[in-house]
């Protein structure tokens, strides 16, 4: 009786030692199973303005995880506490963000950016280059691209006697090649336009 007694105890622990194993083991193979949590950058290259602003982020970001934000080169791109990226001078930088043990990089590249260009334009029809016969006119209808807080006055010109002009107005003289038309305007900064003229 005291045999089967001390069997059936030893099966007993048997079993209990058993079940706190295998439930070790799953706490264990569940804390160890968990991957790392993967962050990454909203943008992994940029290029901005010069002394414009970007926000970057980090994707992934669990809430009470914090991000220390760094630039490898404060002259060209700053970047504050939140992830707000500034370009101050031309060039190229690396802005950080390290969470926990994680470094992520966002390659920043700062260039001057010509929002409002200003271009003088000719309808779609016209070439650079127009053929007109002798006694035939032809009138400029110029534009200009972009915008502008004044009225904008358009003149042309040409140092050939083979045309003859009045206002955008161009009457063909003479048989001529290539007669060079300068198409320009009164605003500052503007680039005037060339268009040849050949007179049959």
């Amino acid at each position: 009786m005291y045999k089967k007694f001390i069997k059936i105890l030893v099966i007993a622990l048997s079993l209990l030692m058993l079940a706190v194993g295998f439930a070790g083991c799953k706490e264990d193979g569940e804390k160890g199973g968990e991957p790392p949590t993967t962050y990454t950058l909203s943008a992994l290259r940029k290029t901005i303005a010069l002394d414009s602003e970007y926000q970057l982020s980090v994707v992934g970001l669990e809430e009470g995880e914090t991000v220390v934000w760094a630039s490898k080169n404060v002259s060209v791109a700053t970047v504050t506490d939140g992830g707000l990226v500034k370009g101050v001078n031309v060039g190229q930088t690396t802005i950080t963000a390290r969470v926990n043990d994680q470094i992520l990089e966002c390659q920043i590249i700062v260039e001057i950016v010509l929002e409002n260009f200003l271009e003088i334009t000719l309808p779609g029809e016209v070439d650079e280059y127009i053929n007109l016969a002798v006694g035939d006119e032809y009138t400029f209808a110029p534009e200009l691209s972009g915008e502008v807080s004044q009225a904008v006055n358009f003149t042309i010109s040409c140092d050939s006697s083979a045309v003859s002009i009045s206002g955008l107005t161009v009457t063909a003289v003479s048989a001529a090649e290539n007669v060079a038309i300068t198409v320009s305007c009164d605003v500052i900064d503007v680039t005037p336009i060339t268009i040849y003229v050949t007179i049959a």
